[in-house]
């Protein structure tokens, strides 16, 4: 009697009836055997449908489904890991890396139906799981470097420059391993870059008539301010992880990450600008955040996550400033020279960025429980989850004044002949409500107080309760090429502009009746 061969095979669905989100999982194997340029976690989730990178207003950010940057949620082992004012991932968009690649054990990238848990996003869901310590001790050291050395010199009308300088070098490791046998664990991660690169090399593609202006203005302040510009891009992130097995049912974690980041001459990156346009761009951010998983009962399980996190976002101003020149027609506040454009052909510019400085911090506080229920063939989960964000932003925003010029030659005209500027506004304004009645009465009064900066065609907004404007009298006389009105004219004009305004509306049924009177 002969039996015959029985073959069963087994084929995994293409349809996962369990999972209802949108979502692709990139495991360890990914994460560490895949090339990845700059070693930025981020540039993983690439590999995922419906992501893409698109420039956002502080650089490239990531967009999931077509939806904005701010509009997406990154998070670490659950915990946010957002910018809440930039709507980027903590850390920001100008450092290499703001999390060591080698702590990352899975991405998974959730693109749309993402649970009632982290749903609270209308574009795509990032989250990294980290590594955890085990009973054997292992680790990693990693190098990446280029050097100067390989730099190529630079050839420009016929001219060989000297090589830029350029050098980047990264450089981390990883440790983990036993606190105590099968009780506790720890794993530290640590990466770090050293980027400096010089760019615009060729100093002859300014105007020779504004180079000839720069190099003699103010005693030669201005005169470093073309030439090569020497960019850093520098970064330390720091992760350090305990898991603790209490008991059999409990598991405890406590995880530290610190991220820091500094570039020099990072506001803007286009060289043929002027050194002066431009900003030192600095990052740093603490963040604590521990769990706790029970298992209370065979099916039910409860999940507690807290966090604390402060970032903080210098954005200083270190170019040249008017009060060391000395020159009796510069402010002698010790004020940045104002944000000045001029030949729309070639684009160039000079003087601190009209949005600069900005001084800005957040920090959160992040409370999440949950209870998960399986029950035969379903599963309940519920739970709530407390997020407060403190965000803090000054932005004085064209504080300094911006002009700007149709060509080199029309700024030269008039930076031959620095003129006089109206006072600074104050103004108060009060509203006050009453019963269908909205009324905002106000006042306004020049300060008496003069400024004297480089003419051109002005562009101000508020900033706070000040505002320096340019009188109309002035203007015309300047576009006729006629000298203005004296100082001491311009001030005792000024003096005596009192404006009193006074406004009100008014609602009945449906009617709006508003009403303004000023003198």
């Amino acid at each position: 009697m002969q039996l015959q061969a029985v073959v069963v095979e087994a084929t995994q669905s293409v349809v996962e009836a369990t999972k209802v989100e949108n979502s692709t999982r990139l495991p360890n194997a990914a994460v560490s055997r895949l090339p990845n340029n700059g070693r930025n976690y981020l540039n993983l989730t690439l590999l995922t449908p419906n992501v893409a990178i698109v420039q956002g207003p502080d650089g490239d950010e990531l967009s999931i489904g077509g939806q904005k940057g701010i509009h997406n949620n990154v998070s670490v082992d659950g915990a946010d890991f957002n910018n809440p004012f930039f709507g980027e991932q903590r850390g920001g968009q100008r450092p290499p890396f703001t999390f060591n690649l080698d702590a990352v054990q899975e991405i998974v990238v959730t693109s749309s139906g993402a649970n009632a848990e982290f749903g609270r996003s209308s574009g795509g869901f990032v989250n990294v799981v980290t590594k955890s310590g085990t009973n054997l001790l292992h680790g990693s050291v990693h190098y990446y470097g280029k050097d100067g050395a390989l730099s190529g010199q630079p050839h420009h009308a016929g001219v060989t420059l000297p090589a830029p300088d350029f050098t980047q070098h990264q450089f981390g490791f990883t440790l983990g391993g036993p606190i105590k046998h099968d009780r506790a664990f720890f794993f530290l991660a640590y990466d770090q870059q050293i980027y400096d690169d010089i760019k615009q090399t060729n100093p002859n593609r300014i105007d020779p008539l504004l180079r000839a202006w720069m190099d003699t203005a103010y005693a030669g302040a201005l005169r470093s301010d073309y030439g090569s510009i020497a960019r850093t891009n520098n970064a330390r992130v720091l992760l350090a992880k305990f898991d603790f097995n209490l008991s059999d049912r409990h598991h405890a974690s406590l995880k530290y990450n610190y991220t820091w980041s500094e570039q020099q001459n990072g506001t803007f990156d286009v060289d043929s600008w002027a050194r002066s346009a431009n900003g030192l761009e600095r990052d740093h951010s603490n963040a604590v955040n521990g769990s706790l998983v029970s298992y209370l009962k065979p099916n039910m399980a409860n999940e507690f996550r807290f966090q604390y996190s402060r970032e903080d976002r210098p954005r200083p101003y270190d170019g040249p400033r008017s009060g060391a020149l000395g020159a009796n027609r510069v402010d002698a506040g010790n004020r940045p020279f104002p944000d000045i454009a001029m030949d729309f052909a070639n684009g160039y510019r000079l003087g601190m960025p009209f949005f600069l400085p900005i001084d800005y911090y957040d920090t959160r506080v992040q409370l999440l429980d949950n209870v998960s229920l399986a029950h035969g063939d379903h599963f309940f989960k519920a739970g709530f989850e407390y997020n407060k964000v403190h965000s803090i932003q000054t932005f004085v925003g064209f504080a300094n004044s911006r002009y700007i010029f149709a060509s080199v030659p029309s700024f030269l005209a008039f930076a031959a002949d620095s003129t006089q500027t109206g006072g600074l506004l104050l103004f108060l304004q009060q509203a006050g409500d009453m019963p269908r009645i909205s009324r905002t009465p106000g006042g306004r009064t020049p300060s008496g107080r003069s400024t004297t900066v480089c003419a051109g065609r002005h562009r101000s907004k508020p900033t706070r309760s000040l505002r320096r404007p340019r009188s109309s009298s002035h203007r015309s006389l300047a576009r006729r090429g006629r000298p203005a009105a004296s100082p001491a004219r311009s001030l005792r004009t000024a003096r005596s502009r009192l404006t009193r305004r006074c406004g009100s509306r008014g609602l009945a049924s449906r009617t709006i009746c508003a009403a303004t009177a000023s003198a």
